[in-house]
């Protein structure tokens, strides 16, 4: 803390180590494809694939200045690494048992510029960013020879991503907040990466180069945003409604376009020991998600030749008694 405690400096240093092995069969691809290239692929029990990352020094940087108790500016930079393994991506699960070559781990540096208010009834920030990716993995889907489409994670190079974050939060009454954000955002590939789009007669995988580099990363909006009102009319009860919005955003290969959706959702949560003790540990909730029943595309995927994608949830009611012994 400097200047009479209107400049904070934040060092860090973060270390990331990951390890991670798989010993049997991944997925139908290791009964279907592979026992075909290698004929003692079943009988040797699957893949056997080992795989490290590390990096010890990921350093960070944070400068906060006050201009005044109620308005700061802010700075950062930091370089993160994140396990090529994981719940949504996981490179070992596609490609050759065999002969697979261990990609880098993902990795990027952040820098962040902004600043934010709080008047106590009416707060506000906003932040621009821009993100380096570096050995960024994604999901290059292919059709193989049976006409099925298969997912592979492969590292398609350097990304780089800016924009800029604003949220402004409103209390009219100390029972109710209004809440609104709205991001833009630009992601774009900077390298051309190579890709799996098949499979030969003998089963081997086929290469091919994307000419991506310059062009914008598939399923990211460019504008998104979301609005949100809740209010706490008495303890433990909590009535919320938002607005969703997601822009238009390319999926497939890039040629597609999925048009923007709004969506409309409300919950009420209460905590029943606000009634009485007998009943505490027993809330109930209620929830109404896409109130205007939109019909949109949600999710999307696609690679060269193909293209789809699911739709967002219906109108949904749900009810739920929750109890804590």
């Amino acid at each position: 803390t400097l200047m009479e405690g209107d400049l904070d400096i934040s060092l860090g240093v973060k270390a990331n180590d990951f390890e991670s092995n798989i010993d049997g069969f991944r997925n139908f691809n290791d009964f279907e494809l592979w026992p075909s290239v290698y004929s003692d692929f079943v009988s040797s029990g699957g893949a056997n694939l080992d795989a490290a990352w590390d990096d010890y020094f990921l350093p960070y940087v944070g400068v906060l200045y006050n201009l005044s108790p109620q308005v700061q500016i802010f700075a950062s930079y930091a370089e993160n690494m994140a396990s090529p393994v994981g719940d949504t991506v996981d490179i070992l699960q596609g490609g050759d048992p065999r002969e697979f070559v261990v990609p880098e781990a993902p990795e990027s540096k952040n820098y962040e510029l902004g600043f934010r208010t709080d008047f106590g009834k009416f707060s506000s920030s906003i932040t621009a960013y821009f993100v380096d990716f570096g050995n960024q993995i994604v999901n290059t889907r292919f059709v193989d020879s049976g006409g099925d489409i298969q997912d592979r994670f492969e590292a398609v190079g350097a990304i780089e991503s800016y924009g800029i974050e604003s949220q402004i939060t409103y209390r009219p009454i100390s029972s109710l907040a209004l809440v609104g954000a709205l991001t833009y955002n630009t992601s774009e590939f900077s390298d051309d990466y190579d890709r799996v789009t098949g499979v030969d007669a003998n089963g081997q995988p086929i290469f091919s180069t994307v000419e991506v580099a310059g062009t914008e990363l598939p399923e990211v909006p460019e504008w998104s945003g979301k609005f949100e009102a809740i209010y706490v009319p008495i303890g433990g009860l909590t009535i919320q409604s938002d607005i969703i919005y997601v822009g238009d955003r390319l999926y497939g290969a890039g040629a597609d376009t999925a048009p923007s959706y709004t969506t409309v959702n409300a919950y009420i949560d209460w905590n029943l020991s606000t009634i009485s003790e007998r009943l505490s540990g027993v809330s109930i909730r209620a929830n109404v998600t896409n109130i205007t029943d939109e019909d949109a595309l949600g999710n999307t995927f696609g690679g060269p030749g193909f293209a789809g994608g699911l739709p967002i949830q219906d109108r949904t009611y749900q009810f739920t008694v929750s109890i804590d012994l």
